[in-house]
C-alpha cells in the first residue's frame, strides 16, 4: 500500500497524475483475465532500425512484455524505460530467446526509426527488446485491444503488460515498481505456459 502512495505522489510531482488504470497498476490490483489471442496483436510496425515487423509474427511462441511510450516524454517514459532495463538484465538469457519485450512508440510522426534507435541506446535497449512504432490508427488499435490505456502522451501511464499470446491470461505491473518483482511475474507467467 505504501508502495502504491509513493508511485501516485512520484507521478503526481512529475506531473503525470495517474488515471484510474494506473491507480490499480500501482495497487497491485490491475490484471487482463482473458488470454490474449494472436489476433489481437496483428499489425504492421516498424523497429527501431527501420525494419517492417508483423507483431503476431515477432511474437509468436514467446513470452511478451508490452509497454507504450513517447521518446518525447520526459517524465515516466525514461523511469519506465529504466525499470525494463533492469528487468531485461533480470531476464539473463531468456530475453530473446523464449521472452520478448516491446516497447510501442504512440507518435509516429515524432518517433522515427532513428529516435527510437538512440531512445534504445540511451535506455539499455538490447537484443530481445524490440522498439516499435506505426501508423497511429493501427497503434490506436493496437493499444485500445490490449487494454494498456490512453495512446496520448497527456494521459499514458506506466502500465507493463505481459503474457503467452494465445496461451496465458495476461498480467499488468507498474513500470515504476520494482524490477526484480517484475522479473519474477514475467518468469512465473513463462513457467506456466
Amino acid at each position: 500500500m505504501r508502495r502504491s502512495w509513493i508511485g501516485a505522489i512520484a507521478l503526481a510531482w512529475l506531473g503525470c497524475a495517474p488515471q484510474p488504470e494506473a491507480e490499480r497498476v500501482l495497487a497491485g490490483t490491475g490484471s487482463r483475465p482473458e488470454v490474449v489471442g494472436t489476433a489481437a496483436l496483428d499489425a504492421t510496425l516498424v523497429d527501431q532500425d527501420g525494419h517492417e515487423v508483423q507483431l503476431a509474427e515477432l511474437v509468436a511462441g514467446k513470452v511478451v512484455v508490452v509497454n507504450a511510450f513517447f521518446t518525447s516524454c520526459e517524465q515516466i517514459c525514461p523511469m519506465t524505460a529504466a525499470t525494463l532495463s533492469a528487468v531485461a538484465d533480470g531476464l539473463g538469457p531468456r530475453l530473446g530467446a523464449d521472452i520478448l519485450m516491446v516497447s510501442l512508440s504512440l507518435d509516429p510522426t515524432t518517433d522515427t526509426p532513428e529516435r527510437l534507435h538512440a531512445f534504445a541506446a540511451k535506455h539499455g535497449g538490447r537484443p530481445g527488446w524490440r522498439f516499435l512504432t506505426g501508423d497511429r490508427v493501427a497503434l490506436a488499435r493496437l493499444v485500445d485491444r490490449l487494454g494498456l490505456g490512453a495512446a496520448v502522451k497527456e494521459a499514458h501511464s506506466p502500465v507493463l503488460l505481459f503474457g503467452a499470446p494465445g496461451r496465458t491470461a495476461w498480467s499488468r505491473a507498474s513500470g515504476i515498481s520494482d524490477p526484480a518483482v517484475v522479473v519474477a511475474q514475467i518468469l512465473a507467467v513463462a513457467e506456466a505456459r
